[in-house]
């Protein structure tokens, strides 16, 4: 699962948690771990297959190709769109929902415009707006016809705010981590799942955990490797796939494989492909490096391997700025300077201590401040705002 997957089986968890007797309903548009998880939290789960020409369609599509080509996309992607969001709304209406709350920006689209009547609409925005030259009109346009508006950062909630005047009412929900599942079962040997020799003794594990998408640093990150000092006891790894249906959004392994060659880097820097149970990924590694290029919305993967009382070096923009406290729970480097990761990992190899301190220092931070029961009151308040305008 993605970020925003994870995030939202945290967030059912902690609901289901505080609030036992309410029916939780989850639908989603395509199959995937995510309907499996939200089932064994006893939430009831059904899938709406979103016709291909629409799950393909979106913004990346303006930024990636020719502006007449993108439009094109768009007004082929009309039909199926105006059908999907007929059959959206018999289907929530027949749920009778107080609250619909949506996740990911076409199901909020659709939701406003299609099951308006149906209950109250609660937007939970995990991207920012401005970037969506798009999707940024659309829900200007349909701002009013929401209850309210939730974002699961500050970076994120002021984005909305500016895009989005029309909102009742907005909130920042930060996502959650379960901290006990985190750090429960073994970890992953990360290089029997890469296909990799054993390393010599004393290595420091450094792991990128991502998406394949574009925008996470693959890059930067193996710009930053390729910088170490090579008598430096160290092995990298990059943990992930492609998740991503929109064309020309991310990488392939291929492409990973080549730009690992290209750094002379093979014997020292490997692909594990996707592995579930984000905490055995966490506690495989000594050190979790999140290097986005650009303003991450969140970053569940700082709180994850904060969480597991892991070292990280995290990109100082957007959310994931808001998420540690320089030098005190995690290192930070600027967003794209291969450089300044390179300069802030060499400081983590040569002083394990550090390591130690740094990992200590954020499991508790993470446990006070991103739990799940936290989040769970603090959206339940939510619900009940929305609800309140009835």
């Amino acid at each position: 699962m993605g970020g925003a997957e994870t995030a939202l089986t945290e967030l059912l968890a902690g609901l289901r948690q505080e609030q036992p007797d309410w029916t939780l309903q989850l639908l989603v548009g395509s199959r995937g771990p995510l309907l499996e998880e939200a089932a064994k939290l006893g939430v009831r789960t059904e899938v709406l297959e979103m016709p291909g020409p629409l799950s393909q369609a979106g913004d990346s599509a303006f930024h990636t190709a020719a502006k007449g080509g993108a439009v094109l996309r768009v007004l082929r992607a009309m039909p199926a769109f105006y059908n999907y969001g007929r059959a959206l709304a018999s289907r929530v209406k027949s749920f009778e929902p107080h609250i619909i709350h949506a996740t990911g920006f076409k199901m909020q689209v659709l939701a406003a415009l299609f099951a308006q009547q149906t209950g109250q609409i609660l937007w939970h925005i995990h991207d920012y707006v401005g970037w969506r030259p798009l999707t940024s009109r659309l829900l200007r346009v349909l701002a009013g016809r929401c209850a309210g508006a939730l974002a699961n950062s500050d970076s994120v909630l002021e984005d909305l705010n500016r895009q989005c005047p029309g909102l009742p009412w907005t909130k920042r929900l930060y996502n959650a981590v379960d901290s006990a599942t985190l750090n429960s079962g073994e970890a992953w040997d990360l290089d029997a799942e890469a296909g990799a020799p054993p390393p010599p003794p004393g290595v420091v594990r450094i792991g990128l955990v991502a998406t394949y998408a574009k925008w996470k640093g693959h890059e930067t990150f193996l710009d930053a490797l390729s910088r170490l000092p090579s008598d430096l006891p160290w092995r990298g790894y990059i943990v992930g796939g492609a998740i991503y249906k929109t064309a020309g959004s991310q990488h392939t392994a291929a492409e990973l494989s080549k730009a690992i060659g290209a750094r002379r880097l093979e014997d020292r820097v490997f692909l594990t492909g996707f592995l579930q149970r984000r905490g055995a990924i966490m506690r495989g590694l000594d050190v979790v490096v999140h290097s986005s290029t650009k303003p991450e919305p969140f970053g569940m993967v700082v709180v994850e391997g904060m969480a597991c009382g892991r070292a990280v070096v995290a990109s100082r923009g957007g959310g994931a700025a808001e998420l540690f406290e320089e030098g005190v729970t995690a290192l930070g480097h600027q967003p794209g300077d291969s450089a300044d990761l390179a300069r802030a990992i060499r400081h983590l190899l040569e002083r394990p201590e550090l390591r130690r301190a740094l990992g200590e220092r954020a499991r508790i931070y993470a446990d006070c401040n991103f739990n799940r029961l936290l989040l769970a009151k603090q959206l339940t308040e939510a619900y009940w705002r929305a609800a309140k305008l009835r």
